[in-house]
C-alpha cells in the first residue's frame, strides 16, 4: 500500500534542495535558471502538502497545482479538517458517556442522554454548515480567489521590465499573502462549533469520575487538537504557495528555451525583470518564516523549529478557545 506521507516527505526534501539551488543561482546572476529552480521548489512543496492532506493521491500528483484553487477553496479545506477533528472527539466522548451511563443513577442517566443528544446535534449542525459552504463554487467562496485573479493579471508582465505600477501591485499582494491574514478566513462557524464541543466536553467530565478515563479523554483531545492545528497550518501554507507559484505557471518553457515567434530568449531575463524581483520577495518570505523546513516538520508531525512551534501556538490562540478547563480536567 502506498504511503502518501512518506512520498510527501520525499517531495519536500527535493523542494528544499531546489530552493537552495535557486538561491545559489540568484547569487551567481543566473536568473532564468534561478527562477526555474524556485518554481520547481514551490511546486514540489505544494504537492507535498496536497499529498499529506489527502487532497490528491499519488496518481493525481501530476495535476497542475493551480487547478487546486479553482476546484476547492481554502475555507472548504479548513472545514473538512475541522469536521474530521469534531467527529473524532465527539465519537470518542460518546463512547465514554455510554459506558458511564451503564452504572449511573436514573437522574444522571437522563442528563447523560441529554448531553449525548447535544453532541449529536453539534455534528448535524457541522454537516449542515459544510453542505451550505461546499455547495458554492470555489470562486464565489473566498477572498483568496480574488487575490488569485490579481496575481494572474500581474503575471502577464512577469517577463517584462519591472515598472513602478507593477512593483506597487506586487508589494501589496506580498503584504496580503501571510499566515495572520489567512487565519482570519477560517469560517466563524468552525470556531463556534469547536467552542460548543469544548463546553460539552467540560460538562461530560461531571459524569466521568474515573481518573483513568478522564486522563485518556484529555490526552486524546490534546493529540487530536494538535493534529487539527497542524493540518490547518498546512492548508494555509498550501494556498500561500499556490499564489506565489502562479506567476511562474505559464512561463516555464520561456525560462528554459528561446521562442522566436514571441521574440523571447531566456538570456534576456535579468535583475530588472519583473519575475526576478517578484521571486526575490518570495525567497525572502520563505526565509523569514522557515516555511519549507516547517512544512517538512508538519508533514512528519514532529515539530522541532521554534518558528513552526510559534505559528502553531498562534493558530491555537487566535482561532480556538482552548479553555484551561479542558487541559486541566485530568487533574
Amino acid at each position: 500500500m502506498i504511503d502518501e506521507s512518506s512520498i510527501a516527505i520525499e517531495f519536500i526534501d527535493v523542494a528544499l534542495s531546489d530552493f537552495g539551488a535557486s538561491k545559489l543561482l540568484f547569487d551567481g546572476g543566473f536568473y532564468p535558471q534561478a527562477l526555474f529552480m524556485l518554481q520547481q521548489s514551490l511546486e514540489k512543496a505544494a504537492k507535498a502538502i496536497l499529498l499529506k492532506l489527502k487532497l490528491v493521491d499519488v496518481e493525481g500528483i501530476g495535476e497542475k497545482i493551480g487547478h487546486s484553487i479553482k476546484r476547492v477553496s481554502l475555507e472548504s479545506i479548513m472545514l473538512k479538517i475541522a469536521m474530521e477533528f469534531i467527529d473524532s472527539i465527539t465519537y470518542e466522548l460518546l463512547a465514554h458517556l455510554n459506558e458511564v451511563k451503564l452504572y449511573a443513577s436514573n437522574d444522571h442517566r437522563i442528563a447523560i442522554d441529554k448531553l449525548c443528544n447535544e453532541l449529536k446535534e453539534n455534528i448535524n449542525q457541522t454537516i449542515t454548515i459544510a453542505s451550505s459552504l461546499l455547495s458554492k463554487p470555489a470562486r464565489s467562496r473566498g477572498e483568496i480567489y480574488k487575490m488569485y485573479g490579481r496575481v494572474k493579471v500581474l503575471s502577464r508582465k512577469a517577463l517584462s521590465k519591472l515598472d513602478e505600477e507593477t512593483l506597487k501591485g506586487i508589494n501589496e499582494l506580498m503584504c496580503e499573502i501571510n499566515m495572520e491574514r489567512f487565519i482570519k478566513l477560517i469560517p466563524n462557524e468552525i470556531t463556534k462549533t469547536i467552542t460548543s464541543l469544548q463546553k460539552m466536553l467540560s460538562s461530560a467530565m461531571n459524569y466521568i469520575t474515573s481518573n483513568e478515563q478522564r486522563i485518556e479523554i484529555c490526552k486524546t483531545y490534546e493529540e487530536q487538537m494538535n493534529r487539527f492545528v497542524m493540518k490547518l497550518q498546512l492548508a494555509i501554507t498550501l494556498y500561500m504557495l499556490i499564489l506565489w507559484y502562479k506567476p511562474f505557471e505559464k512561463k516555464i518553457s520561456q525560462l528554459r528555451y528561446p521562442n522566436h515567434k514571441m521574440k523571447h530568449n531566456p538570456i534576456n531575463i535579468n535583475e530588472n525583470t519583473t519575475l526576478t524581483q517578484w521571486a526575490k520577495m518570495i525567497i525572502e518570505k520563505i526565509n523569514e518564516t522557515d516555511m519549507l523546513k516547517c512544512i517538512k516538520e508538519l508533514v512528519k508531525e514532529k515539530i522541532e523549529s521554534q518558528k513552526c512551534r510559534e505559528t502553531l501556538e498562534f493558530l491555537k490562540k487566535d482561532m480556538i478557545n482552548t479553555s484551561s478547563s479542558i487541559t486541566s480536567l485530568q487533574m
